[in-house]
């Protein structure tokens, strides 16, 4: 390598490989100094820095380390970057602080270590450095953001999620605020998508349509109608909001509900589902047949672990479980949670 060196001292791929001998030979200083002879003559490149950033990372000298490490990672964020955070996780994993400094300040690798971190199972550390950024930087990095809310909802830390739900909102209006439904009378215009994850997710399936009906309502304009022309079986009702709560905390749920020609031997009903334990806190009673706005009230206590619940349409048990037909209309409206004294 030397002598490829003296044939080509341009070629940076030249001096990259001499200072990774030298270094493997004994000779840090020599490997030093070819590196940094390789970094100056492709400042921009990836692969010279990486290979120095590992060289003085190995002779203890992390603040140099992870300065080259970092801009090696933005020139080949694809490739890098995750091997930048193993590194330095793998140095300063009992160092919050230092594992901040080592990563940076560009708000979208912070961004993409609070995520990193979060599969390290290291949720605490994640939301710290993702609370690190300032609101702009947090909107400014909102698809990595929709994966940590992804993540803590998948590991049940709904208050987390909450918090980082309003961080990425567009507008105020699309707040979320612990112990409120959204969207409960369906006036407003938010789409009931998996994007919106503290908003109605509904789904229309096979021979039952869910949706919007614009012309009956128990206040307003508007309800939530679902139609059911099942002839065996319908194995879900996918209507159903995630609601954060208050830890230990005494509710009560409000809906209205009206049907026409409804008829099953597993009616729709209105089930409280605790999401940190899967507990079926409250169910109402099955409705049918032909009935006008009728209300609903269901009470039900947050246990101390209790994060969120889930408002879910259901339906009451089958005495025949595999053909339980459903026929007819069912309209909700007017959802409200309030604590009670």
């Amino acid at each position: 390598y030397e002598k490829a060196v003296g044939l080509s001292p341009n070629d940076y791929r030249f001096w990259v490989a001499l200072g990774k001998a030298r270094e493997q030979a004994g000779d840090s200083a020599g490997g030093e100094q070819a590196l940094r002879r390789a970094v100056a003559l492709a400042p921009s490149y990836a692969n010279p820095r990486w290979h120095l950033g590992n060289l003085l990372l190995r002779t203890g000298r992390y603040e140099e380390a992870f300065a080259e490490l970092r801009t090696a990672s933005e020139a080949d964020p694809d490739n890098l970057r995750s091997q930048m955070f193993n590194l330095v996780w793998e140095v300063n994993s009992t160092d919050f602080e230092s594992l901040i400094k080592g990563v940076g300040s560009k708000s979208d690798s912070r961004a993409q270590f609070a995520l990193y971190l979060l599969g390290q199972n290291r949720i605490d550390e994640g939301i710290r450095v993702w609370n690190s950024l300032n609101a702009d930087e947090k909107k400014g990095n909102k698809p990595t953001g929709d994966l940590i809310l992804s993540f803590l909802i998948t590991h049940l830390r709904f208050h987390d999620a909450l918090n980082l739900w309003n961080d990425l909102v567009p507008d105020a209006s699309h707040r979320v605020e612990e112990g409120k439904i959204t969207d409960g009378g369906f006036e407003s215009q938010i789409p009931y998508t998996p994007d919106f994850a503290f908003a109605w997710q509904v789904k229309s399936v096979g021979q039952m349509e869910i949706g919007i009906d614009p012309e009956i309502s128990h206040s307003g304009s508007r309800s939530l109608r679902l139609v059911f022309q099942v002839r065996s079986q319908l194995d879900a009702i996918q209507a159903a909001q995630i609601v954060p709560v208050a830890k230990d905390t005494d509710y009560e749920l409000e809906c209205y509900v009206k049907t026409n020609k409804l008829s099953s031997g597993g009616p729709p009903i209105i089930q409280i589902v605790d999401l940190n334990s899967g507990a079926v806190l409250a169910s109402s009673d099955p409705t049918s047949g032909d009935t006008d706005w009728t209300r609903i009230g269901l009470s039900f206590k947050a246990s101390d672990k209790t994060e969120a619940i889930a408002i879910r349409i259901s339906r009451a048990a089958c005495e025949d479980a595999k053909i339980c037909p459903i026929f007819g209309t069912i309209w909700y409206d007017d959802f409200s949670l309030k604590r009670r004294n």
